[in-house]
């Protein structure tokens, strides 16, 4: 039985396909790079079009539209 914990996350976590499916969609969305520098620095994988934010102190960018899909990843 999930916990209501288990059941809040499982409902915030989308995958690759679920948020390009959204974006071609015409959805908003803003994907956010929130990778350690030393995660970020050690790739060569990159999201087209996404932006980077601090992980120690995250900031949103204000010219972000309101009603945009904010998502997150990071490793």
């Amino acid at each position: 039985m999930a916990t209501a914990t288990q059941a809040v996350e499982q409902e915030l976590r989308m995958d690759a396909q679920q948020v390009r499916s959204l974006s071609e969609l015409g959805e908003p969305v803003v994907i956010l790079d929130a990778r350690s520098d030393k995660a970020y620095g050690e790739s060569g994988s990159r999201i087209r079009g996404d932006r980077r934010i601090s992980p120690e102190s995250p900031t949103l960018d204000p010219s972000v539209r309101k009603d945009s899909l904010i998502v997150t990843y990071c490793t």
